[in-house]
């Protein structure tokens, strides 16, 4: 199975300088071509993400260069737990007045 930590490594590799745009292209090639099969969405959704991305450096329409910095976000990894709220917390009204100072007092001179 196929998932997004793997693409993230790829990319990681290639933004090092470990592998250049053909080994990355090669090795993105081979765990693309197994990811419908692998049923996570994050790794579906990385991968084709990342495959724009390269299908603009063919194209011509992107450097290499610009493919780096697109790139970079792919590495983030967000990781929301569902579960978490927030504690509550009850708010007093102020006794008096809701404004912070008397009016009476101000001055626009």
């Amino acid at each position: 199975m196929v998932s997004a930590s793997q693409f993230r490594e790829m990319v990681s590799e290639y933004l090092r300088g470990v592998v250049d745009l053909e080994a990355f292209s090669k090795q993105f090639a081979v765990l693309f071509d197994d990811i419908e099969e692998s049923g996570d969405p994050d790794a579906i959704q990385l991968s084709y993400q990342i495959e724009s991305h390269l299908a603009d450096v063919s194209a011509g329409i992107a450097t290499e260069e610009s493919l780096r910095e697109t790139l970079i976000p792919c590495l983030l990894v967000i990781d929301i737990d569902p579960g978490f709220r927030a504690p509550e917390e009850s708010v007093k009204k102020q006794e008096t007045s809701s404004a912070p100072y008397n009016l009476s007092e101000v001055s626009f001179a």
